[in-house]
């Protein structure tokens, strides 16, 4: 089982309402070296939490569902929640017990669709609620991330050694890995039309096309746990590498480049597109939100320090209008951080008090 929460989890929880003012850190990396830089450019950072309903929910993947709403898993609480812009929330519990949910996202018929880690099925649920199952044929698989890019299907990863796709319709097919207990983790659909994945065990990037043909290819450095993976606006994928400290770039034909994150021993996870040719990343450890800027062939990476300490950034998905949304896997809430080049102030949501929402801006260097 690959849970999220495993290695976090702290008895006695405790809500603090109180959101401090962030530090920005800055790098250049490169794929031997970072260094810091600073310029008389400004950035505004408004970050801001939402306690979630369902005490030790365990929040991980995060996704933009229909109307500018988010969809999220609840590994522990065994819900799909859902929050809107203004931090009303919803929660529908699955159907299956200790299903553990984990991936979600946007299905091609408008519905959310999920994995069930422990369950072992694929979950589809409708923007009103109403949830399906489908039992997968391989006991024991672990389906962990999924994603719905690609040939009008959903593919998704089981931890035991596979790639599924699921139409629909419900209709399954699963695929076996090439290297034995290569664990994969995270897909993504890339510029050539094949799903590209994550082999966090065999430290591996692999491609899989619509027709089922597995390529593997070896990153430089070993054990580097490859976790997250997207789609870059350079076309290329780029992907976390959890235990070295990096992020990793790899091109259609396979060539891989690694750029190390200012902040040491930060442990990158999840990884999404942005606008304006940028990635966003979270830090487990750094307890940051990492940016990565691919302008004209340069590459820089910058962090958000999140106010509240030991947070354990997991999902994250940019919802546009320069706005990301992120789990806090242990402190139970959704958290959101706004860039802005404008002024802005502390403040409290007094409009919805439920939420129980801070937020704190600052200005930095860029």
């Amino acid at each position: 089982m690959l849970s999220l929460i495993s290695r976090w989890l702290k008895p006695g929880w405790v809500s603090i309402v109180c959101i401090a003012v962030m530090l920005l850190t800055i790098g250049c990396a490169g794929s031997s070296a970072s260094h810091t830089r600073t310029s008389s450019r400004q950035v505004l950072a408004t970050f801001g939490e939402f306690f979630i309903p369902t005490l030790g929910a365990a929040p991980a993947d995060i996704t933009q569902g229909p109307c500018g709403a988010l969809w999220f898993t609840e590994e522990l609480g065994n819900k799909i929640g859902r929050i809107t812009a203004g931090g009303d929330f919803a929660e529908y519990v699955l159907p299956t017990r200790a299903a553990f949910p984990l991936g979600i996202t946007l299905g091609p018929d408008g519905a959310l669709w999920f994995t069930e880690n422990l369950g072992n099925k694929i979950g589809r649920i409708t923007s009103g609620g109403k949830i399906t199952e489908y039992p997968l044929s391989t006991p024991g698989s672990e389906p962990a991330s999924i994603t719905s890019e690609g040939d009008s299907a959903l593919w998704f990863t089981e931890i035991i050694g596979k790639i599924g796709r699921i139409t629909p319709g419900g209709h399954i097919t699963e695929y076996a890995l090439l290297t034995p207990g290569a664990r994969p983790y995270d897909i993504t659909l890339g510029s050539d039309g094949a799903l590209w994945f994550t082999e966090y065990n065999a430290n591996k990037i692999g491609r899989i096309t619509p027709d089922g043909r597995i390529t593997e290819f070896s990153i430089p450095t070993p054990g580097s746990v490859p976790y997250g993976i997207a789609r870059g606006p350079d076309s290329a994928l780029w992907f976390a590498e959890n235990d070295s400290n990096k992020i990793g770039r790899i091109t259609m034909n396979g060539h891989i480049t690694e750029f190390p994150i200012p902040t040491p021993h930060s442990h990158p996870l999840h990884i999404t597109p942005g606008a304006d040719s940028t990635l966003w990343f979270t830090e487990e450890s750094g307890n940051k939100i990492g940016r990565i800027s691919v302008e004209g062939g340069n590459v820089s990476i910058r962090e958000f320090l999140i106010p509240r300490a030991d947070s354990i950034p997991v999902g994250i998905i940019d919802s546009s209008n320069d706005t990301l949304w992120f789990t806090e896997i242990v402190y139970n809430r959704i958290g959101n951080v706004m860039i802005q080049d404008q002024e802005a102030h502390l403040h409290v949501d007094r409009n919805n008090p439920g939420a129980r929402f801070l937020a704190a801006t600052a200005r930095f260097p860029r």
